[in-house]
């Protein structure tokens, strides 16, 4: 098992894309190519309008990966994992547009 990745409502009730990788298999492109697919389908299959991604915000990788696809929202104390963690946001129409 490389990991798993899928799509969540964060605590606001929006649509997330999600993944968690062993260590084993970190830095070699997985991630990227994860969170690509994840915002493809979330837009071309199931029709969101948002997309959104939660990272810890001390976890430089994963802010890197989402960085690349997505505009920086806000940061919060998560009280579940109790750490803070940004959250980052992108819209069909700036996805689209970017594509093109």
């Amino acid at each position: 098992m490389v990991g798993l990745c899928g799509l969540i409502h964060n605590n606001d009730g929006e649509n997330e894309i999600a993944y968690r990788f062993r260590e084993k298999f970190w830095n070699l492109g997985y991630g990227i190519e994860i969170a690509k697919g994840l915002i493809d389908y979330s837009f071309e299959k199931l029709n969101f309008e948002l997309v959104t991604a939660d990272a810890y915000f001390l976890n430089k990788k994963s802010i890197k990966i989402i960085e690349k696809f997505m505009l920086f929202d806000k940061e919060f104390y998560n009280q579940k994992d109790n750490c803070l963690d940004r959250r980052y946001k992108l819209t069909k129409i700036k996805w689209m547009q970017n594509r093109n």
